[in-house]
């Protein structure tokens, strides 16, 4: 059995981008994400990357990256900005954004494709033109009319499913909720409730209010800094 196992990983190991692996995503590179090192590039050795690494050095990060980079799929699924929790694009790196590279079949070639956090509510992630400052190979000129997969200033996302899999044991109430919610419970719902309670929140903060009552229901019960026992508890995941 090992030994068929291990001929199989020889075998697969041996595939190189063409056509049994249309779509595949050959690298990413992030000028400007979160707090990963501005510039980084990672490869995705096939059949199979790791990543391995301490706790917040991006490897959540990385993941939520590659959730959002096909066709119709946004990394706001994981990380949007909120009244408390704002995502500041930084002055000098500039908007946050990321570009990656997958095979396309039909030319026989890796093309780079970028995506940046747009405008839009919960700052929808969405494609954008190639940016040499970045370290993207220019596009061809001119463009060839009626291909599916390019516009006259960028390559279109690849298409393809996205299997996401969280093996987490434990849970913050946080990942409970947003994660984890009752069937027929949106992930926009949760958004929205999280964006609503984090404005209420801002103003509580910013006006140092103790009492504050949305909608004639009292919302501060109490307001004052948190001791560091009950800091080390709300950390607590198990």
């Amino acid at each position: 059995m090992n030994l068929d196992l291990n001929k199989l990983i020889d075998a697969v190991g041996k595939f190189r981008p063409g056509s049994p692996l249309d779509k595949y995503i050959s690298d990413a590179v992030f000028p400007n994400f979160k707090n990963i090192e501005p510039g980084t590039r990672i490869s995705f050795d096939f059949p199979l990357t790791a990543l391995v690494g301490a706790n917040g050095s991006g490897k959540s990060s990385i993941l939520h990256a590659l959730w959002g980079m096909p066709k119709r799929y946004s990394t706001s699924r994981f990380w949007f900005s909120t009244a408390v929790d704002p995502i500041a694009e930084g002055s000098t790196g500039g908007i946050n954004r990321y570009y990656y590279s997958h095979w396309v079949s039909s030319l026989g070639r890796l093309v780079q494709t970028k995506k940046v956090r747009g405008r839009k509510r919960l700052g929808y992630w969405e494609p954008a033109r190639a940016m040499p400052n970045d370290g993207m190979e220019p596009m061809p000129d001119p463009a060839p009319a009626n291909l599916p997969h390019r516009s006259k200033d960028r390559w279109n996302p690849v298409d393809r499913k996205v299997v996401y899999i969280n093996f987490k044991c434990e849970f913050s109430a946080f990942d409970r909720y947003f994660y984890f919610a009752p069937r027929g419970v949106t992930l926009e719902d949760r958004q929205e409730v999280i964006l609503k309670g984090a404005q209420r929140l801002r103003v509580v903060l910013d006006k140092g209010l103790t009492s504050y009552a949305p909608g004639g229901r009292e919302a501060v019960f109490e307001h004052r800094d948190l001791t560091d026992d009950e800091l080390k508890w709300v950390k607590f995941t198990g």
